[in-house]
This record gives C-alpha cells, sequence and structure tokens, in this order.
C-alpha cells in the first residue's frame, strides 16, 4: 500500500495537488471527477494532517460544499479566539488539524470559517451578528455625541449602491 502512494505521489505538493484538484480530468473519454477536498493553502496544510485525512481520523469537505460566510476582521471573531471553542466541538473537531498537526500554529482564517460555516452556520452567524450590534448599535438611553443621526433620505442613498471597500483586492470585486 504504501508502495503504491510512493509510486504516484512523489512529495507533499504531489498528494495535495491531487487531492484539492475539483472538476473533471478532461483528456479521458469518460469524464471523472476527482477529490476536490478543501484544505488550507499548500503551506497551510502540513503533512501531518493529510496523514491523518488518509486514515480517516479527520474527515474533508467537498469545495462545492463549503460554505463561505463573510466574516468581518474583529478581534473577538477571529481565529484564535474561536479555534479552541472549535475544538471542543466533536462534530467540528473531526474536519480541524490539531495544533500539533500544525506545528503550534493555527488554521488559515478561510479555511476555518469555511468548515465553521459549513457546520455551524447558525452558530456562526449569531457570533457575527452579536459583534455587529455590540459595535454598530446605539443605547437607546444615550444620545452620545459619537453617534450619528442620519435622515431616511441619507439612509437610502447611502445603501441604494453597493460599496466595495479598498480593503479588498480588486479581482475580487471583477
Amino acid at each position: 500500500m504504501a508502495q503504491t502512494l510512493l509510486s504516484r505521489f512523489r512529495s507533499k505538493d504531489d498528494l495535495f495537488r491531487y487531492l484539492t484538484q475539483h472538476g473533471k480530468i478532461p483528456h479521458l473519454l469518460l469524464p471523472r471527477a476527482i477529490a476536490g477536498i478543501f484544505l488550507p493553502s499548500i503551506g497551510g496544510t502540513t503533512l501531518a494532517f493529510m496523514k491523518d485525512i488518509l486514515k480517516d481520523e479527520k474527515r474533508t469537505l467537498r469545495v462545492n460544499e463549503v460554505v463561505h460566510l463573510e466574516v468581518p476582521l474583529y478581534p473577538e471573531i477571529s481565529v484564535k479566539n474561536l479555534y479552541e471553542d472549535a475544538l471542543a466541538d466533536p462534530e467540528v473537531a473531526k474536519y480541524l488539524p490539531t495544533q500539533e498537526q500544525m506545528g503550534g500554529r493555527l488554521p488559515e482564517r478561510t479555511f476555518f470559517f469555511g468548515v465553521l460555516g459549513t457546520l455551524k452556520r447558525h452558530y456562526l452567524t449569531e457570533i457575527i451578528k452579536e459583534a455587529h450590534d455590540r459595535r454598530f448599535k446605539v443605547p437607546e438611553d444615550s444620545q452620545s455625541k459619537d453617534a450619528i443621526l442620519i435622515s431616511d433620505t441619507w439612509l437610502e442613498e447611502l445603501t441604494k449602491h453597493p460599496y466595495y471597500s479598498s480593503k479588498f483586492v480588486v479581482s475580487n470585486i471583477l
């Protein structure tokens, strides 16, 4: 068995590419689906994590199954703050690498929130909603000088057209 794998995949990169490719193989007469699993980038995926996937100790999601939610870049909604809670959930822990597998590092943000958004969508949307509420809700009993009062006309004008932040790469818009 090990010899078969060694002859087919000569490096971690070969195995990673095979596991993450998705779609169909065009040069075959009968198209075959190929692995297409959702993993962190090649730099964020360790050989130890891939070995556990192949031994069925860790589970994977297919790329087309992953739910990508827009997770704001708030300190309270970070991989660092949510990772331990995610590993405490047995269902989610099956899909995430341990810190030992990651060499003490945390999983990449896109991978972590892709897994969490797919398996625990309601939980993640509640966390995002609570963070938004804490940041943007003005307490009813205080008319703070830091709050911005806005007329209905301006609110309509400001929300009429989509706005793309300059923090996003232009290629994301196209």
